[in-house]
């Protein structure tokens, strides 16, 4: 098992000004998957303060993306691109401006050992993108 922790900057508060005017705001989560770990992940937003997240991006709590299935030579095949969208409406949009901050929480487990043991390739990875999208209403003499 590997558990950690990264954060990143993802500072939203220049636009707080604009969330009046946001209807939905909605996170897509592109991952492909190919290690032979199981992984679980949350994402946290928050301010200056380390210790005290604003909110998770998953509200049903941390993802769980499965391992990658083995071949007959036990090398890992990678999953096709796995997606989840969260998509955050009114009092969570609101949270929203004052956001400095995006921490991933990451936990890797890793299978007992398999007979015959895995065969680990150099080019096994995890990869992930993270996207946002929103839906604003803007009034004519907004703009």
């Amino acid at each position: 098992v590997y558990d950690t922790l990264v954060s990143f900057e993802f500072d939203l508060s220049d636009t707080e000004d604009y969330f009046d005017n946001i209807r939905y705001f909605t996170f897509r989560l592109n991952m492909i998957n190919s290690t032979h770990a199981t992984i679980k992940l949350q994402l946290y937003l928050r301010g200056d303060d380390a210790n005290n997240p604003i909110d998770s991006i998953f509200a049903q709590g941390p993802l769980e993306i499965k391992a990658g299935l083995l071949d007959k030579n036990n090398r890992v095949i990678p999953e096709e691109v796995w997606r989840h969208d969260e998509t955050y409406t009114n009092e969570r949009v609101s949270k929203l401006g004052s956001v400095t901050h995006l921490d991933a929480k990451v936990k890797l487990t890793f299978p007992s050992i398999p007979l015959p043991p895995v065969d680990y390739q150099n080019n096994e990875l995890l990869w992930n993108q993270l996207a946002a999208k929103t839906g604003l209403t803007i009034e004519a003499d907004e703009l």
